[in-house]
């Protein structure tokens, strides 16, 4: 997977060296999903900030069974899984990942996503929200 960003410790991601810490400084607001691409949105929890998790191109997704994202607040960890491994207690690290691996999301609520795409973004937009209402 092509992807902008790293996994640093469990809650976070880093693009060109900078760490953004999604369990703590981000709220979820919405999952979208079209079958192709989709589309995680987060703002930050001071409402100064958008960021957004894009997958294109996906060629693996799994939900939990009992996921229902209209439920959860924000994300718990990040994380790796082997194709074949669907053990979601353990995720592996940045470190431990191979090629092909899924990435992995937990949500507050321990319901996750799984996926594989060809691409993956992370994007970020200091535009302060209440601008935009």
């Amino acid at each position: 997977m092509d992807k902008n960003f790293i996994v640093g410790q469990s809650n976070e991601l880093i693009v060109e060296g900078t760490m953004f810490d999604l369990h703590n400084d981000f709220n979820l607001e919405q999952v979208r999903y079209d079958g192709a691409n989709l589309l995680v949105e987060l703002s930050s929890v001071a409402n100064k900030q958008r960021a957004s998790l894009r997958f294109d191109e996906i060629k693996f997704v799994l939900f939990a069974k009992k996921t229902n994202f209209d439920n959860y607040w924000g994300i718990e960890e990040f994380g790796y899984k082997s194709p074949d491994d669907f053990d979601d207690d353990w995720l592996l690290s940045e470190q431990q990942a191979k090629l092909g691996d899924h990435f992995f999301i937990r949500f507050i609520g321990d319901d996750y996503l799984r996926i594989y795409s060809n691409r993956a973004l992370f994007e970020i937009s200091n535009k302060n929200l209440s601008e935009s209402n």
